[in-house]
């Protein structure tokens, strides 16, 4: 078992949650009692209390990571800001994005300078750093034309597309975030005559499925945590039930998905631990944690790394392989004949039809699917795929049923 290591701003956290559930305790104990708990049963429950709910220390990143990492972050500073910067200033640099070891000189010379030089950083008469651009006259030429075909009508066209789909995004951080870089790059087209042809907005058009509703502050609150690396306290409301939960989540990732936005993070102490996915219009409450440490993102932190499939971001991580039969020149085939719709796809061709073959892991959604799709489609695998359509089917049967009867 590994042993758990507590810092102090996570025991102070944990100790704040104990004295709530101490007062509801120690209430209790003077209506049975007619007395007051005494201090060494206090002490105990609160020291139960932070070993039952203290989160396991994760294991050092090793230091050659750590260095790889500041590098990275380095030649990206240099690459897109290109600036040049003194040995205190990259160290101020890699403080800023969380790298508070590992940036003396002593460290910076023996490490981190070798591997930048083998990046094409060079050093400037000021003895400053930056990242040399070796065009050659092949390469200005490339360059030149990039930009020639950047002021051409298709990336004019791009850039009045992009500001259509801006609408679905509306609301949001990432709309502000998209609208000043699309006013960016329009202004940059303006220095090679870019007329913005406004007839072009009515000529293409972007549907969305219907918004869902977020409470104020959840964006900004959940984006603020996740540019400084801090966890959030939300009470969330599950799907199918009424009853609300407490969460402590570090958030990894804010996911947009057919019309609605979801956080996808760890719960790492309060109500059911492990990583999660919530829907952002069913939080109630949240509010940032600023006692609590920074955390670090994980590796494997990429919601798309942990799913299976195409329907969607809902994954029951089962994955398995679905074989649904199609009948042939059916509406629903030329739907989705040319789609991938999972892992090792194929299509077997039969008398009356096609199978269509892959390996997901959104059984619930790969069934609303199936029965969207009506009386074209049958599933043949898995079993539990056939017996949940069937299901469905003679409910709707009933159904019908009832209506026929009603109707007489």
């Amino acid at each position: 078992m590994k042993e758990k290591k507590i810092n102090e701003s996570e025991i102070q956290i944990l100790n704040e949650e104990a004295e709530v559930l101490w007062k509801d305790y120690e209430a209790k104990y003077l209506a049975m009692f007619y007395a007051k708990p005494t201090k060494e049963k206090k002490d105990k429950f609160f020291q139960e209390y932070i070993n039952q709910n203290a989160v396991i220390q994760e294991p050092v990143m090793r230091q050659i990571d750590k260095e790889r990492l500041q590098i990275d972050c380095l030649l990206d500073c240099f690459k897109k800001e290109r600036k040049h910067l003194s040995l205190k200033e990259m160290a101020k640099i890699l403080k800023r994005n969380g790298f508070d070891i590992g940036t003396s000189q002593a460290t910076f010379y023996r490490r981190i300078l070798p591997e930048l030089k083998k990046n094409n950083i060079k050093k400037d008469p000021e003895k400053k750093y930056y990242y040399e651009y070796n065009y050659d006259i092949v390469g200005q030429a490339e360059k030149r034309i990039e930009e020639i075909e950047f002021a051409r009508i298709e990336q004019r066209k791009s850039i009045s597309i992009l500001t259509m789909f801006l609408r679905i995004i509306k609301d949001t951080p990432v709309y502000t975030m998209a609208k000043n870089y699309i006013h960016n790059e329009k202004n940059k087209l303006s220095q090679f005559g870019f007329d913005e042809d406004k007839n072009y907005y009515s000529r293409i058009v972007f549907l969305g499925p219907p918004e869902s509703n977020i409470q104020n502050g959840v964006w900004d609150i959940l984006y603020t945590a996740m540019q400084i690396s801090k966890p959030v306290h939300i009470i969330y409301t599950p799907k199918d039930s009424l009853d609300q939960e407490l969460h402590q989540v570090r958030p990894y990732q804010l996911i947009f998905d057919n019309g609605k936005w979801f956080v996808w993070g760890e719960s790492i102490r309060l109500g059911r631990r492990g990583r999660q996915l919530f829907s952002l219009s069913r939080i109630s409450f949240i509010k940032i944690i600023d006692l609590a440490s920074k955390f670090e993102l994980p590796c494997d932190y990429n919601f798309r790394n942990t799913l299976s499939g195409n329907f969607g971001c809902y994954s029951d991580g089962n994955k398995v392989e679905y074989k649904i039969k199609f009948l042939k020149e059916s509406r629903a085939w030329e739907e989705v004949q040319n789609r991938v719709w999972g892992e090792n796809q194929k299509v077997e061709e039969c008398d009356d039809g096609f199978f269509l073959s892959f390996e997901a892991s959104q059984f619930k959604e790969v069934l609303s699917w199936v029965l969207s799709l009506g009386e074209e489609v049958e599933p043949f695998a898995p079993e539990e795929l056939v017996s949940a359509w069937m299901e469905k089917v003679q409910k709707m049967r009933e159904v019908l049923w009832r209506v026929r009867v009603r109707d007489k």
